[in-house]
This record gives C-alpha cells, sequence and structure tokens, in this order.
C-alpha cells in the first residue's frame, strides 16, 4: 500500500468499538495490562450486539489524532471477569484501576457527552467538570494550598449579573468563585451544596503556566 507523504497524516482507520456497563449503580469495564508500566489499568471491554435494544443507554465517540473509539454504554450485567468503577468514570481515584489511554485522553467534548449521559440516567445528583477554570487559577492554586480536596464542600450559586448568560451559575468553594456549571447543565443544577470530586493542578506541554481541573458533584433541580 501506499505510503503517506512526509508531514501529512495517514487517513484514520476504521474506529475502534468498545463496551461499558452499567449496572448495579456502578460503571464496569475490563482491565488491561499496559504494555510499558505492565500496571493493570480500566478500561472498556470488546464490542458487542446489545441483546435488546433497550438496553442500549446511549454511545459517544472521541475523535483523537490517531484514533478514533466508538463508546456504547449498556443497562446490564457486565461478562464475567469485569471490574467494576465508580460512576465518576473522567477522574483517576487512588483506591481505583487508573484509567487506561482510551479512556483517560478522551477529548473534552466526548467527556462531557458522556457525563451529560450518565448524569440522566443515574440519581438525584449530578456530576461534572467545572468550567472556567482557567480564569479562577489563582483561586484553584489558594484552595489547593490550603488543603481542599476530594469531599471538600461548596456551593452552587446563580451568578447574578452575568452579562454572557442569564442562567448562569457558579461554583464557590472556601468563599473563592472557582469556576461555573457547564453553560448545557445549568438550568437543571440546582443551587445548593456541592461536593469536591476532583482538584488537580498539571502541567500542559508547551505552557510554562500550570493547568487546573475541578469537578464536583451536586444536586439537580426537581
Amino acid at each position: 500500500s501506499a505510503k503517506a507523504a512526509k508531514g501529512t497524516t495517514p487517513a484514520k482507520s476504521k474506529p475502534t468499538r468498545g463496551t461499558l456497563y452499567l449496572h448495579q449503580n456502578r460503571l464496569w469495564g475490563c482491565q488491561r495490562l499496559d504494555s510499558k508500566t505492565k500496571d493493570l489499568r480500566f478500561a472498556y471491554c470488546p464490542a458487542v450486539d446489545a441483546p435488546e435494544p433497550n438496553s442500549v443507554l446511549f454511545a459517544v465517540t472521541n475523535v483523537g489524532a490517531f484514533k478514533t473509539i466508538e463508546l456504547t454504554l449498556l443497562a446490564m450485567p457486565p461478562p464475567v471477569g469485569s471490574v467494576p468503577r465508580p460512576l465518576d468514570l473522567w477522574s483517576e481515584l487512588p483506591d481505583d484501576l487508573p484509567l487506561a489511554n482510551d479512556l483517560r485522553y478522551f477529548g473534552k467534548e466526548a467527556r462531557d457527552a458522556f457525563a451529560s449521559h450518565m448524569n440522566q440516567r443515574t440519581s438525584a445528583t449530578a456530576m461534572f467538570e467545572v468550567a472556567g477554570v482557567s480564569f479562577r487559577k489563582d483561586a484553584l492554586r489558594q484552595c489547593l494550598e490550603a488543603g481542599v480536596a476530594r469531599g471538600a464542600k461548596g456551593l452552587v450559586k446563580a451568578d447574578v449579573g452575568n452579562e454572557h448568560d442569564e442562567h448562569a451559575k457558579k461554583i464557590v468553594v472556601m468563599g473563592k468563585h472557582v469556576g461555573f456549571v457547564p453553560r448545557a447543565l445549568a438550568e437543571t443544577i440546582a443551587e445548593g451544596e456541592c461536593e469536591v470530586l476532583v482538584l488537580k493542578e498539571w502541567a500542559a506541554r508547551g505552557s510554562a503556566s500550570p493547568k487546573y481541573t475541578m469537578k464536583v458533584r451536586a444536586g439537580k433541580s426537581c
């Protein structure tokens, strides 16, 4: 077959299909051995055809630089040998298997789509990644320095006077405005207490300043 010219991107191959399972209010996948570190990681299971149409909860597609993944969530018992994970799929918790790279590096659009679908199908709370953190670096750094971590409490409050979005809701932790409820979720999230799930600082390739990620759990509007 002809080789791609130097400096061009070869045509993408057929998408990789995978399956995760929602069962007993937990997310189930498979264990995969990392070829470099030899560590076990939480990964999707091989794709299967759904036994019944209503067992398919949703599907999301992540288009990466080198790989496209079609991930389907089925509401049914997982295959023998599967392993569970809390419903907050996109967090790296020390007491759980780390995510396989195929899941860990899902793009933000696919992560948000997955979270939105999951929030529609789970309990009275919703989990989401806080928006606008790039404009709240000082507040987030101060929260980290003060020891804010998983389990810390915060507040969801209406951002009165927001000139860009009249429905905007902000996240406040330690009295500091650290970001916003994503616009697509704002009308579905109730004002009141929220819980920090993840707060981390990380270095982006080619950037001198640190970046931040925060994820929280909050109540849904009635």
